[in-house]
């Protein structure tokens, strides 16, 4: 926690998994819930948010999202000593990676929900919908809850966030365009044309957004190049995209860059501490 703490980040998104925090038998293991809640309490002590995101890609349908979170969540919120603003829970990384079936997310959540709060948690949820480019597919998950009877109505708490990513990522090679694998960016990318169909929506209902994974465009070698030079470089979007995300504080309540911590030498979208190219990222979530 002290490295990403140490760039001054003012939320941390903690992947875990969850079939290292229970044990053969299916009870919680103490230990990772102690470790898990002496970093939390570490980041609180320094005003500094977590949110603990279990990085698999299940659907709400698949019953091992909700009884995961109906174990683990009220044990984490214990043992912090309780429900905090500095601490929430990301229920699944992107639900049915590349499936855009609705079917599969407004009902199943609710009832993912349900069965987290009557475990008794009372904190913060994350949820998403879609896969790496969901933040542009959010929009059709929104007017689902907004169809289904509302923020309320999918949590009573109305402390459920919904999240979004994205990436700006371009190659000849489809597979490596709009993920962390390209090279290069979309030049041609206007941001707001990009996001307001999401953040319009969520005002319309009440809802709030985390843009919960994006990559900044910036690698600790420098600006991302625009794809075969036409248009805006990563830098050029990261500015646009800083210029927009402030713009919009009601709603876009948070952005989370993917990604510090220990990752590969030479990954395009590691965040580093004192690197000359990253330490741009930091002027957001320093002055925002």
């Amino acid at each position: 926690m002290q490295y990403m703490v140490d760039l001054g980040v003012k939320a941390i998104r903690l992947p875990i998994a969850p079939q290292y925090c229970l044990n053969a038998d299916g009870t919680l293991n103490t230990w990772v819930v102690n470790t898990l809640a002496a970093d939390i309490k570490f980041n609180m002590s320094r005003n500094v948010s977590t949110v603990l995101d279990a990085h698999t890609y299940l659907p709400f349908t698949d019953p091992a999202v909700a009884s995961f979170w109906s174990l683990f969540a009220p044990a984490i919120e214990k043992a912090i000593g309780g429900a905090t603003p500095l601490f929430g829970i990301e229920l699944t990384n992107e639900p049915g990676k590349s499936s855009k079936d609705l079917n599969l997310w407004t009902e199943p959540l609710r009832k993912t929900i349900k069965a987290i709060r009557i475990a008794g948690y009372k904190g913060y949820i994350f949820a998403g919908a879609g896969d790496w480019n969901n933040m542009t597919f959010l929009p059709s998950a929104l007017v689902e809850v907004e169809r289904t009877g509302g923020i309320t109505a999918m949590d009573p708490l109305n402390l459920t966030i919904y999240t979004g990513h994205d990436y700006w990522n371009k190659d000849s090679n489809l597979g490596k365009t709009r993920n962390d694998q390209g090279e290069a960016v979309d030049g041609n990318i206007n941001i707001a044309k990009r996001y307001d169909p999401a953040l319009r929506v969520a005002r319309r209902i009440g809802a709030k957004v985390v843009m919960s994974e994006i990559g900044g465009g910036i690698s600790p070698d420098g600006p991302l190049p625009a794809f075969n030079g036409i248009g805006k470089n990563g830098k050029q979007l990261q500015e646009e995209y800083f210029t927009y995300a402030k713009a919009n504080q009601d709603v876009l309540i948070g952005t989370w860059f993917w990604m510090a911590g220990k990752t590969s030498v030479g990954y395009r979208h590691k965040i580093e501490a004192g690197n000359p190219h990253t330490r741009s990222l930091q002027t957001f979530w320093k002055s925002s």
